[in-house]
């Protein structure tokens, strides 16, 4: 999964969450407007992408096929 930051200015935590409210995977990212997030290893199934830079929040949903 490819996340694109424009105009970084400080460090990005993103986080996924499933259904449950567990979380499944947490990176953070610094100095990149595009990074890359491996998800090969969850299940098929609905998640949630948090994306915070400790001040703005965005949720996105995030749907996971074979």
């Amino acid at each position: 999964m490819n996340i694109e930051i424009p105009n970084m200015d400080s460090e990005i935590q993103v986080k996924i969450i499933d259904l449950t409210g567990k979380e499944v995977i947490r990176r953070t990212f610094s100095n990149s407007t595009l990074e890359k997030l491996d998800i090969s290893g969850l299940n098929t199934g609905i998640y949630f992408v948090v994306i915070s830079d400790g001040v703005n929040q965005k949720i996105e949903k995030l749907v996971k096929k074979n």
